[in-house]
């Protein structure tokens, strides 16, 4: 009975242990091919609009509409979320899109719907816009970075990590089962 128990651990970690790599696998090439990639590279980008809005929640959010030029063609973005981050107060948000984006001495005005517009001039209404060569409708306003480059990050490289120790204990595991079921045959022989 005990060789049967065996024998299936060995498939079941056969099984989880080639999932496990198959995993590992396509982790690492996408990382590799993630390091291949181009730079990222910025633009000036007009800004036409900057409002923080009510969440359901009670919380704010910062919106932006802005364009720029790539290549000669104007790529616009409607409603862009700035950040993925909620703010508590709606002055903490504003504070947070003023800093973050360069805004200087801007004027915010509230509509009835509780959100507040910023007041752009000529000068406050630009920002930096960071795209892909290969997506350049793709743009994205980086907070608190000047390089625009996309990182590596170190959720992919932790689970990659996670899954060759994984992959390693399954083999592992394998292999000692494998060894006790023919140490077991050898000792019924003898």
């Amino acid at each position: 009975m005990k060789s049967f128990f065996c024998v299936l651990g060995m498939l079941v970690t056969l099984f989880v242990g080639l999932f496990l790599g198959v995993a590992l696998y396509i982790g690492i090439t996408e990382i590799l091919a993630e390091r291949d990639l181009p730079a990222w590279v910025s633009t000036e980008a007009a800004m036409s609009s900057l409002a923080v809005e009510p969440d359901s929640g009670g919380t704010y959010s910062i919106y932006a509409e802005f364009s720029y030029v790539v290549g000669g063609e104007r790529i616009k973005n409607d409603k862009y979320e700035v950040t993925h981050i909620y703010y508590s107060s709606r002055e903490e948000a504003q504070r947070a899109a003023t800093d973050n984006l360069g805004i200087i001495k801007t004027k915010w005005s509230e509509a009835r719907d509780g959100t507040t517009r910023a007041q752009l001039s000529e000068r406050s209404a630009r920002a930096t816009v960071y795209y892909h060569p290969s997506y350049p409708e793709h743009g994205v306003l980086r907070w608190g970075t000047s390089s625009g480059e996309p990182e590596t990050s170190k959720g992919q490289l932790t689970a990659v990590a996670v899954l060759a120790a994984l992959a390693f204990l399954c083999a592992s595991g394998f292999f000692l089962c494998l060894r006790g079921l023919f140490r077991r045959k050898e000792t019924i022989v003898a």
